[in-house]
């Protein structure tokens, strides 16, 4: 009789057990579904975020060329949609050589450009967007007529590449006043030197060789608030693990 007590007594233990695990089962199963599903939702939130970022994109390489194409050739300008940059080029007409003061051209091409460049880039559609504009001073990798390379060219190619994106920094502020006008602009405008750190090339075959003239040049670039739209992504990830 014990021994048939003890035989039910098992079978109810095993019973027991196995509706836990079959209820634990269904519990992990049903968590699993609402991951997938979360995951699913954030994947569609990124992707729909993305696809924002790049159709802003494409409305201001529209813009930009429908503004400036014609201008382009005249100026030595190359426009980057990717980066969203413009690059000008033939630094001996933007400055004397190895000097940093501009030259009445590059002046002149910049009472033009910006003017033009900010009524743009302030539209609403953008202007959220946009963390910083940023004008870069770049070189070649070589110093003076001797065409002094290394160490100490290139220190010496940081401090012009420097004091030339300053120089038109400060013109640009005062371009009708635009300093004291326009916080905005002022606020993102930021002024960097980067040396010879990104000189460009002349690709052939399997040999490349730098592009001195096309390395020393003056770019205008917008730096896109990555933050705010990761926020924005995960934000929208807390509002679906609250629903």
């Amino acid at each position: 009789m014990s021994q048939i007590k003890a035989i039910v007594h098992e079978e109810n233990y095993w019973t027991y057990v196995s509706d836990i695990m079959t209820g634990m089962t269904i519990v992990f199963l049903f968590i699993a579904i609402n991951y997938i599903k979360l995951a699913s939702e954030m994947a569609e939130s990124v992707k729909d975020i993305v696809v924002d970022y790049k159709k802003i994109k494409e409305i201001y390489e529209q813009i930009i060329k429908e503004e400036f194409s014609e201008d382009f050739e005249d100026w030595d300008v190359v426009f980057n949609p990717e980066e969203m940059s413009f690059h000008f080029n033939s630094s001996e007409v933007l400055f004397e050589e190895g000097e940093a003061k501009l030259s009445e051209n590059f002046k002149n091409i910049l009472n033009d450009f910006i003017p033009r460049y900010i009524f743009i880039i302030k539209n609403e559609a953008f202007s959220n967007q946009i963390s910083a504009i940023q004008i870069e001073g770049h070189t070649s990798s070589d110093w003076g007529e001797g065409k002094q390379r290394g160490l100490d060219a290139y220190l010496k190619n940081m401090e012009l590449s420097q004091n030339r994106s300053a120089n038109v920094l400060n013109y640009i502020l005062n371009i009708d006043d635009l300093g004291e006008n326009d916080i905005w602009t002022r606020n993102k405008l930021s002024a960097v030197g980067y040396s010879s750190s990104k000189i460009l090339y002349d690709v052939e075959g399997q040999i490349r060789q730098e592009n001195e003239l096309a390395s020393r040049r003056v770019s205008f670039k917008l730096i896109m608030d990555t933050k705010s739209r990761l926020e924005k992504i995960k934000n929208s990830g807390n509002e679906k693990n609250l629903q």
